[in-house]
């Protein structure tokens, strides 16, 4: 990796992640980051204070509004793991493992991309729903950690980690995001 590639990466994520830790502390816990933790308005600081579980809503805050380029229509985001009252419906009345992919079934379009984050690549959730988006013309991205487990086989495009560590390969998936959120912003700026 080239120092200026580096120095792009920290840039994405530093930059990119402060308004979006910033307002999901407000939103997902009431909280102000500033008082807690480091003190810092950072995503490592919301991930300390709060939980790794908010880092699904920083990829969805940064594509669909971190990328919008005024004048150009925008990037349709969600996070299937924001609705907690329809992921614990479908949990109790269908199986955890369906969590994701009920939620596509509403939700999903011909010619979409899915992202799927799993630090193993093995999580049951994730892979019944890029499963099911594979199935319906979407395409499958995974972000991926430990090697890449089966996620890997089945997505389109994956970006894998070979850290078999929890909290790097999450971090990293954050560095990541934001990158992707950058280049996003930079195709739709110029059109492409």
């Amino acid at each position: 990796m080239t120092i200026e590639f580096g120095l792009l990466i920290l840039g994405a994520y530093l930059v990119g992640s402060v308004p979006a830790a910033y307002l999901a502390a407000r939103l997902f816990r009431g909280i102000d980051l500033r008082q807690y933790g480091t003190g810092q308005l950072g995503a490592g600081n919301l991930l300390r204070t709060t939980s790794k579980k908010l880092a699904a809503p920083i990829v969805i805050y940064d594509l669909g509004k971190g990328a919008a380029v005024e004048g150009k229509q925008r990037l349709r985001a969600i996070s299937l793991t924001d609705n907690v009252a329809l992921a614990t419906a479908i949990a109790n009345d269908i199986g955890y493992e369906s969590i994701f992919k009920e939620q596509l079934v509403n939700l999903l379009n011909e010619g979409d991309v899915v992202i799927g984050l799993s630090a193993s690549g093995n999580s049951p959730n994730v892979l019944e729903a890029i499963r099911y988006a594979k199935d319906k013309g979407a395409i499958a991205i995974g972000l991926i950690g430990f090697g890449g487990g089966v996620l890997k086989e089945i997505a389109d495009k994956s970006i894998v980690l070979s850290s078999r560590d929890y909290g790097m390969v999450e971090d990293s998936h954050l560095i990541l995001e934001h990158l992707l959120s950058r280049l996003a912003k930079a195709r739709i700026a110029s059109g492409l």
